[in-house]
């Protein structure tokens, strides 16, 4: 059985040096007023950079991280009203670019990338 290649997409990250950006942070003024404008960046600065969980990082952003099992690809396929609803889009749309490949079920890149920028 030749289940062929799926187009997945790799991210890297560099490892920047982050000694300037820690510089800037002792220009602010008012942390505290910092913080109500922008959250816990500050804080992210003073932290030691390395490969973290999702956990570590919902808890240095103050983001709540569901306590669900994650997905397992063994759930049934979602209704196209409830993928609407959870994405803010319109019915006629998910139908339109909802496809399958490889097997799986999805979103194209590029109507990823069109959607969430429009929502940007």
């Amino acid at each position: 059985m030749d289940c062929g290649r799926r187009n997945t997409k790799k991210y890297s990250f560099k490892c920047l040096d982050l000694k300037e950006l820690r510089k800037l942070a002792s220009f602010v003024l008012d942390p505290l007023d910092f913080k109500q404008c922008h959250g816990k960046l500050l804080s992210i600065l003073s932290a030691d950079v390395v490969e973290g969980l999702l956990s570590e990082y919902a808890h240095l952003l103050g983001i709540p991280v569901s306590n669900k099992v994650p997905f397992s690809g063994l759930e049934e396929i979602p209704r196209y009203y409830f993928i609407a609803e959870a994405l803010h889009l319109k019915k006629s749309e998910i139908e339109a670019h909802w496809v399958k490949k490889g097997g799986l079920f999805g979103f194209p890149s590029n109507f990823i990338i069109k959607e969430s920028t429009a929502f940007a």
